[in-house]
Order: C-alpha cells, then structure tokens, then sequence
C-alpha cells in the first residue's frame, strides 16, 4: 500500500512530466508561429490537452514562455559552467569564446526559430514591461534572474580577457555583450530564412575570425 509521501511525489513526477510535454509543444508553435500567433489552443492541442486542461498547469501564454525561455537560458548556462564545455578564466579569450559559441548554437540548433521569438519586438516590449512591476511572479524573476546571469557571464568573460591584456577595445564590456548578441541574432536569422541550421563549426570558426580580426579598415 502506497503511503502518503509516495503518492505525492508519484503526482509530482506526473506533473512534471505533463509540464515538460506542455513546454516541449509550446516550443515547436512559437518556433513556428511566433510570440504574437501563437494562441493557447495551439499549445493544447499541439500537447494533447484540452485548453481547460491547460489551465490547471499555466495560467495563460506569457507564463509558458517565460518557463520555456528559463528552461532554455538554463541549459546554455548550466553547460557554461560545468562539463566539457566549462568557460574557464584561466583559458585565453579565444578559448573561451569557442565555447561558449558552440554551446549557445547546439542548444538552439534543434530550435533556432525560437531564439528570434526570445528577441523580438513583442518580447522586448513584454521584458521592458516587466521591469517596471512593482511585483512580478515567480516565474518573471526567474527569467529576469537567468537573463542577468547569462549577461554577467559573457561580461565577465570580456573583463577577465581585458585584465589579462588579452583584448585592447576602448569598449565597455557591457557593448561588446551587446554586439555579441547582435552577432548571434543575425547568424540564427540567417538559418530561420534557410529553414535549416547551418555547419555549426564553420559558422563559429567565422565569428572568432571576425572577432579577433574585425574589419581593419583604415582611415584615409
């Protein structure tokens, strides 16, 4: 006879499965559809779920994407700071960069499409809303929290590098993060209008090159 304690973390796993299966369909419509069309009946029924079913998990849409994007952002992290992957300050920035290219491109590689929804205009405008809240659910804090986490460890990569007289730039850290991302966007953008992922290692061969050797153009 099961007791109290068994059935509860039985119901527990039970959710969390359907959490995860609820989380995987939402994926695949925003990747498809985009943050702004994508409705909560697309998920349902993408997840197998009536929608009045979907309620008992997530409240509306903003919710499940902002779990998805905690989710995500989580795993390039977690890869960034163990296993073989691990961006480690004791390594040269080119190193470092290798990595953490190959880890954001792989993990994105089967989703890529949804790397736009995380940066597009609605998203921003929704982010931007969020940081101006007085109170914010678990799950905002938890995605604004993996946002900042994952922008300190690039910066502080571009510091550590500029310490160890590794990169010359007169530009802040917190630019080169910015044109960092830019560079990301702009190559997954490229791959949603193919419809397929490129040769990862050639496309992070290609940033490095550009990283290290920029335009060098002079002036007349």
């Amino acid at each position: 006879m099961e007791t109290i304690d068994t059935k509860e973390l039985r119901k527990e796993k039970i959710r969390a499965a359907k959490t995860e299966l609820i989380l995987d369909a939402a994926l695949q419509i925003l990747s498809q559809k985009g943050y702004h069309e994508t409705r909560l009946e697309d998920i349902a029924e993408k997840a197998g779920f009536s929608k009045s079913a979907l309620y008992r998990y997530y409240k509306d849409k903003d919710e499940i994407f902002f779990n998805i994007a905690v989710r995500e952002r989580n795993k390039i992290i977690d890869k960034l700071t163990t296993g073989p992957y691990r961006l480690n300050e004791n390594k040269h920035i080119s190193d470092n960069l290798h990595s953490l290219l190959n880890v954001i491109f792989e993990t994105f590689g089967k989703n890529f499409p949804f790397i736009l929804t995380l940066n597009s205009f609605q998203v921003i405008a929704l982010v931007n809303a969020l940081r101006q809240q007085a109170t914010l659910m678990k799950i905002e804090k938890e995605f604004l929290t993996s946002e900042s986490k994952f922008a300190e460890i690039i910066i502080r990569l571009f510091n550590n590098a500029r310490n160890k007289g590794e990169i010359s730039t007169p530009l802040d850290s917190e630019v080169l993060f910015e044109f960092f991302q830019g560079l990301l966007f702009s190559k997954v953008r490229v791959w949603h209008e193919k419809k397929k992922v490129g040769n990862i290692k050639k496309e992070v061969d290609e940033i490095l090159v550009f990283l290290a050797d920029g335009l060098k153009y002079g002036k007349q």
